[in-house]
């Protein structure tokens, strides 16, 4: 049995991890094609948590708790049309001041680019259902060669998807008390992320599903 340690600098909530990077982490683990995860528990940060295969499966796993568990799964999501860039990358501007969480890794206002994902993101003019931004892998984050590194990759897609989708009081759901866990994230990379190149991250509610509250996003 092997260990993954999320470092702290990859948090979401205060304590805690960024749930698009845990997600991507046990997704690389998987291997490649759609991968779904599902994350059960918060999961604390920069200590050794065992990871377990199970058939082409894994689960992480703290002692005998269950943190989280990713697995082969088919992705059918609508994704909204692509903003231009220079829109996309406007809709992020002036940052948000009333972030819930704003020293997460993933979206959060008070980190630095490289440090953390820090994919900025606001609504677009014209479909404020629709959240963007721009974003740009560096060779601060963890990479393979020259791609960004699965885990970077799936925090930055991360975050256009969970800002459009509201609880019943109008809140984001990234200012949820746990917005990182019970979700299943689904993702697939049809091909390598490069680093240093600008890239555009955006994302809105998925309307055509009716049992379940689901978002897309992409990053192009």
């Amino acid at each position: 049995m092997s260990t993954v340690t999320v470092a702290a600098r990859f948090c979401g909530p205060p304590g805690v991890a960024n749930g698009g990077w845990l997600a991507g982490r046990l997704a690389a683990e998987v291997g490649a094609g759609p991968v779904a995860a599902r994350l059960r528990r918060p999961t604390p940060l920069d200590r050794p948590l065992d990871l377990r295969h199970d058939g082409a499966a894994v689960e992480l796993l703290d002692g005998a708790e269950l943190l989280a568990r990713a697995e082969p799964a088919d992705l059918d999501l609508d994704v909204p049309a692509a903003p231009a860039p220079r829109i996309a990358v406007a809709a992020a501007l002036p940052p948000r001041t009333d972030h819930p969480v704003p020293d997460c890794s993933g979206c959060g206002p008070h980190r630095r680019p490289g440090d953390a994902v820090a994919a900025l993101l606001g609504p677009l003019p014209d479909r404020p259902d629709v959240w963007a931004g721009g974003w740009r892998p560096t060779a601060e984050l963890p990479s393979a060669g020259d791609e960004a590194a699965p885990e970077a990759v799936w925090a930055g897609l991360d975050r256009p998807s969970f800002q459009p989708l509201a609880t019943g009081d109008g809140v984001p759901h990234a200012g949820s008390p746990s917005p990182a866990v019970d979700h299943r994230r689904v993702a697939a990379r049809h091909a390598g992320s490069p680093r240093h190149p600008a890239m555009i991250n955006y994302g809105g509610d998925d309307q055509t599903r009716r049992t379940a509250r689901a978002a897309g996003s992409r990053s192009v």
